[in-house]
């Protein structure tokens, strides 16, 4: 029996890219973007890397370094969980706000 592979073969390709937009992204935001903003008890050092956009939309972010942004783990946790506020907050972005960069930086 085949086992199903644990990440396919198109992801497995952008490894290198992801890997790339993931330190882009890390050293330029070194301190939690969600540091004093989200209401949780935030790390301040930046170890994760969120993408602006959500469902169909984050896979246009996933290897774009200006769509995403560094969080510590309890700010990303709580952006994620609270996608409404983060958007009020500027933690996230809606899929048309995404649509509207995508199409102003391919100008």
């Amino acid at each position: 029996m085949n086992r199903i592979r644990p990440v396919s073969k198109k992801r497995a390709s952008q490894a290198a890219a992801r890997d790339a937009c993931r330190l882009e992204v890390l050293s330029r935001d070194r301190r939690c973007r969600g540091h004093g903003i989200a209401p949780v008890d935030c790390a301040v050092t930046a170890s994760e890397v969120h993408e602006l956009g959500r469902g169909a939309y984050r896979q246009s972010c996933w290897l774009n370094p200006q769509l995403c942004i560094g969080l510590c783990r309890n700010c990303h946790r709580w952006v994620t969980e609270h996608p409404t506020a983060a958007k009020e907050l500027g933690l996230a972005m809606a899929g048309w706000e995404v649509e509207q960069f995508l199409a102003a930086a391919s100008e």
